[in-house]
């Protein structure tokens, strides 16, 4: 500005409007803490390659799932004082893990709206002791506190009106998480920002869920991922004694991502230290992938190695497309598909089937796979549909797949798919090619003695390198599974916050019906099918 601008209070006012609404420019101005240099400016030409890839790609409904000492959190606490600024009578809620580490937060967001009151970009605010600050001339507020401990605690969280933005912090670290996130978000209305960031721990909780289900490409959250070797200070001059030779197949890993040999001599300076807790540890708090860093808890049921063997596989789907079918002249939108591979003419399918039964807000998932190899090309998961428009969307989906064998349990809510698909109810025709067990009755039967048998089949084809497929919520899901009283099962399953084995479970049913039946002209030799000609008029 010219001299004559500055003198100017409207001029003045403008310029600082355009910092204000400019993340990368107010940072030039927000103070914050180092370890290394103590008081410095948040100057975007220091943010690191990580940071500024999410300020270009962040949406408003964001999970942050990041290597640990990376600035993410830093870089939010901007975004949060930037918002409480830029809005009228708004209110930012900072969320952490514990008490220590919400005054950690409320002392940085301090210091940042400090300087800026020093350069006259805002009046001084009103502090309290509830770690808040409120700013006089737009109303609006910025709150830090701590995550519910307890469930009813939680449930407090969102009972201190609107929320228009929230930044979560560290949530895979949360006492309650689901609780409290679900208080929390019923309080954001639908125009308000979210943003989730943290560190792995461990494979099941709130976050992990979160994440899963972001990377397979369901849910409103987008997921950003950041290696750690995108991170530039993570490297280390290269000893005189350095091996080049891969030790593991981690490295093998780093190797291929393109990580050179100062950054290969860093990971291993923290692998080779006891006080970074091993190889397992490291893996958690400096990720390789989005698998691999929620690490299985021991009693896994899943060899660690399988886990990670699994979560190699997984890759983004080739296209999301909208399940709808039209019943009494009506279209109806059931679920989105998600696909890895379009069906080949000619090509067999099976399209097995996990119902929910209601329990701990199971899913009932759809796993579509290649016959002759087992490979999983297709896939769906809701955690709201019924049972009868499970059926439907099961028809609409094996119809796609070249009218594909469908292999719904037959348990409890597993009826209902069934007579969806036999039309027991309905002149209409029913689906032509359903699995018949060896019992003669139609569908997959999960009991005592089928289910070792479904479980233990597929791990050992894990084991062996065959059970293949590039699904983000089936690799997940394997993660979690644990023994108890010597039978696996999803840990905490069928309580808050617990992990599900729905999409592993369909998954595995399509498995076993793979290997008791054929599919030379759509028969089936240990089973049996219903058969017709073609598909026609079944829709």
């Amino acid at each position: 500005m010219s001299s004559a601008e500055r003198a100017d209070p409207r001029a003045v006012a403008r310029d600082a409007a355009k910092v204000l609404r400019d993340l990368r420019r107010l940072g030039s101005l927000l103070r914050i803490k180092t370890k290394a240099n103590g008081i410095v400016t948040f100057d975007y030409s220091k943010w690191h390659p990580e940071q500024r890839a999410f300020q270009r790609d962040r949406t408003g409904r964001d999970v942050i799932l990041k290597a640990r000492q990376v600035g993410f959190t830093t870089e939010e606490l901007g975004r949060d004082v930037q918002y409480a600024r830029t809005h009228e009578g708004v209110q930012v809620l900072i969320v952490s893990q514990d008490a220590e580490l919400a005054e950690v937060l409320f002392q940085a967001a301090h210091l940042m709206v400090r300087g800026l009151v020093e350069l006259g970009l805002c009046p001084k605010p009103k502090y309290s002791t509830r770690r808040e600050i409120v700013f006089s001339d737009n109303h609006s507020a910025i709150r830090v506190v701590e995550a519910g401990s307890t469930e009813k605690s939680a449930d407090n969280k969102g009972r201190s009106g609107t929320i228009n933005r929230l930044h979560a912090t560290e949530v895979a670290f949360w006492g309650a998480a689901q609780n409290t996130m679900t208080a929390l978000l019923a309080a954001v209305p639908e125009s308000g920002e979210v943003v989730i960031e943290s560190t792995a721990n461990g494979s099941q909780g709130l976050f992990y869920e979160l994440c899963t289900t972001a990377l397979a490409g369901g849910g409103e959250y987008k997921l950003h991922f950041y290696p750690w070797h995108m991170h530039p200070t993570y490297r280390r001059a290269v000893p005189a004694d350095f091996d080049l030779r891969p030790r593991d197949r981690w490295e093998e890993r780093l190797r291929a991502a393109g990580c050179d040999d100062e950054q290969i001599a860093w990971w291993r300076s923290l692998v080779d230290n006891p006080a970074r807790g091993g190889l397992e540890r490291v893996l958690q708090e400096y990720p390789v992938d989005p698998q691999s860093c929620f690490r299985s808890p021991g009693g896994a049921y899943l060899p660690t190695e399988c886990a990670d063997w699994l979560g190699e596989q997984v890759r983004k789907p080739l296209a999301l497309e909208t399940i709808e079918v039209t019943s009494g002249g009506a279209s109806r939108k059931l679920g989105e598909l998600v696909v890895y591979e379009q069906p080949v003419p000619g090509g067999s399918y099976i399209a097995a089937a996990d119902v929910a039964e209601g329990i701990g807000k199971d899913a009932s998932t759809i796993d579509v796979s290649e016959w002759r190899t087992g490979r999983t090309v297709a896939t769906f998961a809701s955690d709201t549909i019924e049972a009868g428009d499970h059926g439907l969307a099961l028809a609409w989906v094996a119809t796609k797949y070249n009218g594909a064998l469908v292999a719904p349990e037959r348990n409890k809510d597993g009826a209902a798919v069934l007579r969806v698909l036999t039309r027991e109810e309905s002149s209409v025709t029913p689906y032509p090619r359903i699995y018949t067990h060896d019992d003669g009755r139609l569908g997959w039967p999960t009991t005592p003695a089928t289910r070792p048998v479904l479980f233990d089949d597929s791990r050992r084809a894990i084991e062996e390198r065959c059970w293949l497929t590039p699904d983000a919520r089936t690799a997940a899901e394997a993660r979690t599974l644990v023994k108890v009283d010597g039978k696996p099962v999803a840990r905490g399953k069928g309580t808050a916050g617990g992990a599900k084995d729905d999409a592993w479970v369909a998954k595995a049913i399509g498995w076993q019906v793979r290997q008791r039946a054929s599919d030379e002209a759509g028969t089936v030799e240990t089973g049996a099918t219903r058969e017709t000609s073609s598909l026609q008029g079944y829709w």
